[in-house]
């Protein structure tokens, strides 16, 4: 019998975002039109003012079962892109001692992930942040990734407001530790400008 599968993109968008700020109405856009073969998700994550670890892990696996697992008896290779805390949510998913979806379910395939705007450390903290900059289980994590041979990309800004002096900290923690290719764009900020380069990484992760 001939296996059929499908492609699918699930973008977890920055703190205080929405799926219609920033990059996201054009990469939605752009999808559409040249690339429809790839399903795009952009969840609305919760109380993204104040996002919690435990609400947007949470809401990254909900997104995964009902959106995509529920839909379709079809294989999925699945991509994954973070934003910012969106990163963080991608990565604390994948180091959780307890099984993930992609355990629990063989016909879904993690094929990559890109981290846009990705950190481990910022330059300063607030209240509501803290609990995200707590450490995780990076071997865990790493297990996770071999096991599912799944690629990691970064992309980082030499002028991140948030993390400009702590930049070299966060190459090291995510290159050394978590095992990330990083690319470093000049003048990107924090990648929230609507014509910045990450919806053309994200083309280059899917290879299309």
């Amino acid at each position: 019998m001939l296996s059929i599968s499908e492609t699918h993109l699930v973008i977890i968008h920055r703190w205080g975002g929405s799926p219609q700020v920033d990059w996201y109405p054009r990469l939605l856009e752009l999808f559409s039109s040249k690339y429809p073969q790839i399903t795009v998700h952009i969840p609305q994550m919760p109380d993204p003012s104040t996002p919690t670890i435990t609400n947007w892990t949470n809401a990254l696996e909900q997104t995964i079962q009902e959106q995509i697992l529920d839909t379709t008896d079809a294989h999925i290779d699945l991509y994954l892109v973070g934003h910012s805390v969106g990163c963080q949510t991608i990565m604390r998913y994948l180091a959780k001692q307890e099984s993930t979806l992609f355990e629990k379910h063989t016909k879904l395939r993690l094929r990559g992930i890109l981290f846009v705007a990705a950190w481990m450390v910022v330059d300063n903290s607030w209240e509501t942040l803290l609990p995200w900059l707590t450490p995780f289980d990076v071997s865990h994590f790493q297990q996770r990734v071999k096991m599912l041979k799944t690629t990691l990309h970064g992309l980082v800004s030499d002028n991140d407001r948030f993390t400009k002096e702590t930049m070299p900290e966060n190459k090291k923690k995510l290159e050394q530790e978590l095992g990330i290719t990083l690319f470093e764009e000049p003048n990107q900020n924090h990648f929230n400008d609507p014509q910045c380069s990450a919806v053309e990484y994200i083309v280059k992760l899917l290879c299309l």
